[in-house]
């Protein structure tokens, strides 16, 4: 064992190694999923959601406005140039997934030169393995209070006594259901930038050039305002050719800001319909109060464990979860009705 870390150069650093071991020929062709991250393929990428819902009203004050334009947490710092993303992929690898995006409404267009003046914050999508034909899409963009399995010890059976029910609820592709704004998607850019020949008949392309069509005509200000809106949050010169930026209208997964914001929508929604209690709710930083039954939120799953007397034909756990799919319904959010778990004794519940 000592041998095989040591060849390997394994460490406790995620990202930087002292040793970094002793090169070892890798087969990953043997088995599917021995490879399982790879460059973004457009036909293989899995996209569900249409970012058509707007978190704002959900959201505590501290994430706010960090949501509706993420310039107020840009701290100017720079980034040293290996720390970011080595983009690789071609304006015409761009286009394609671009097609792709904008047949979910989840593209935009803009002619900021990202990629020359502020590389730093470009993005970089690769591929996640799924499934066999299917990847997941991941943004590379270089706290959470969530519960642990062994939590759910605190909640004590009495088999005599007491039959448990489980109910769990997952939704589907929740990270892209989310709407965002237009500062928010020039933060989720893509390089290279894209020649404009090559996103004719894009929804997005439309909308961008009736956008510029606007902005030439002369109104008054009665009628336009002072532009409130118009402002792109980054004081960056465009293209100086036809070519234009890709970006990603939702909420990407692999941005940190962008986990804190889908929770605590998620947490708020539930809570909004009397749900996830405090002395019902699994957190890892208090003990569970109720003796008969326990809520819990992990990102996009929503579980509820019931305590039902033996006999009763009742779960406590099954109304929680009939109230979740309820409000999922009412904010038109996807959910995975195959994966979820109704008034089961046996389940896995975050992780567990």
């Amino acid at each position: 064992m000592e041998s095989s870390l040591t060849l390997q150069g394994i460490t406790s650093q995620p990202y930087t190694k002292d040793f970094e071991g002793i090169p070892i020929k890798k087969r990953s062709d043997l088995l599917p999923g021995l490879d399982p991250y790879k460059k973004a393929d457009a036909k293989r990428i899995k996209i569900s959601g249409k970012g058509h819902w707007d978190v704002t009203p959900l959201l505590p004050d501290e994430l706010c406005m960090a949501y509706r334009d993420p310039a107020v947490i840009f701290n100017g710092r720079q980034v040293a140039e290996g720390l970011y993303p080595r983009i690789g992929e071609t304006s015409e690898d761009i286009a394609s997934l671009a097609r792709l995006w904008d047949s979910h409404g989840l593209l935009h267009l803009h002619d900021l030169n990202v990629p020359d003046f502020d590389p730093q914050r470009q993005v970089r999508i690769f591929g996640a393995m799924k499934d066999l034909d299917r990847d997941r899409q991941i943004g590379d963009r270089r706290g959470m209070n969530l519960p642990n399995g062994s939590d759910l010890t605190e909640l004590m059976v009495d088999p005599a006594s007491q039959h448990i029910h489980i109910c769990v609820c997952d939704r589907k592709d929740f990270y892209h259901q989310i709407m965002s704004t237009r500062r928010r998607a020039i933060t989720n850019s893509l390089g290279p930038g894209v020649p404009m020949r090559l996103l004719e008949g894009t929804q997005a392309l439309n909308t961008y050039l009736l956008d510029q069509s606007l902005k030439k005509k002369k109104r008054s200000r009665t009628e336009m305002g002072d532009h409130l809106h118009s402002g792109s949050g980054l004081l960056l010169p465009s293209f100086e050719d036809d070519r234009l930026c890709v970006s990603f209208k939702s909420i990407l997964q692999g941005d940190h800001a962008g986990v804190e914001l889908a929770c605590a929508a998620h947490l708020q929604l539930l809570k909004n319909h009397g749900l996830l209690r405090k002395e019902e709710e699994l957190v890892a930083n208090r003990p569970l109060e109720s003796l008969h039954k326990v809520q819990g939120l992990c990102i996009d799953d929503f579980f509820s464990i019931s305590l039902d007397p033996k006999g009763s034909g009742t779960s406590m756990a099954f109304e929680d979860f009939s109230t979740a799919k309820a409000a999922y319904e009412a904010e038109k959010l996807l959910g995975s009705d195959d994966k979820d778990v109704v008034n089961s004794s046996v389940a896995k519940v975050i992780g567990a």
